[in-house]
């Protein structure tokens, strides 16, 4: 293994160890579109193992990478401040984590392809709390010392659970809005007391 520095106008600026020509070991590569700075270990030419991406924007990866995406266990910080640490699969929020919104809010739970998925707590800036449990995608909740029960879409087990959990008058259903890795993702959820 050799330890070289190049530059190739159109490939990006590499400093690190080499194999056979390729970047091979430890070494940190800036991309030629100068958005993207790798720092980290290297197999046959490709990001593999433990590294760091650091993006102009100021959004930052670590972790594990294989065969040059995000794969693994990390810790992901976007440019407004929000972070997410987890697990990872090509580049997307995949596998058990937790995401921590730049308002502070915090989901913690089951991710597939960069969705809440499964099981899942959700913790809102105002201290209300969402715990959700498949397969019927009921959401419990306790703001306030009291206990709400809500569903993303009807089912017999949510209307069991809501009629166990209502006063003998309970008040007309709220609607509340869920947010989905810190954007409105439009999905209403009816709130029962």
């Amino acid at each position: 293994m050799s330890v070289v520095a190049s530059e190739y106008a159109e490939h990006g600026q590499y400093k690190g160890d080499t194999s056979e020509g390729l970047r091979h070991g430890r070494g940190q590569y800036t991309f030629a579109n100068a958005f993207f700075s790798y720092n980290g270990q290297w197999y046959n030419g490709v990001m593999h193992g433990e590294g760091a991406l650091s993006m102009r924007d100021g959004g930052e990866y670590e972790g594990q990478f294989v065969n040059g995406a995000m794969t693994g266990q990390g810790m992901r910080r976007f440019a407004d401040g929000a972070t997410y640490s987890g697990q990872f699969e090509e580049g997307e929020l995949h596998g058990e984590g937790t995401y921590i919104s730049s308002e502070g809010e915090q989901y913690e739970g089951s991710y597939a392809r960069n969705a809440r998925h499964g099981t899942g707590k959700l913790t809102t800036s105002s201290g209300d709390v969402y715990e959700v449990r498949p397969p019927c995608r009921c959401y419990a909740a306790a703001p306030a010392n009291r206990t709400i029960h809500s569903c993303a879409s009807p089912s017999p087990l949510c209307s069991r659970a809501a009629q166990a959990l209502s006063a003998p008058q309970p008040p007309p259903p709220l609607t509340r809005s869920i947010r989905a890795g810190g954007t409105k993702s439009g999905t209403k959820l009816e709130v029962c007391r």
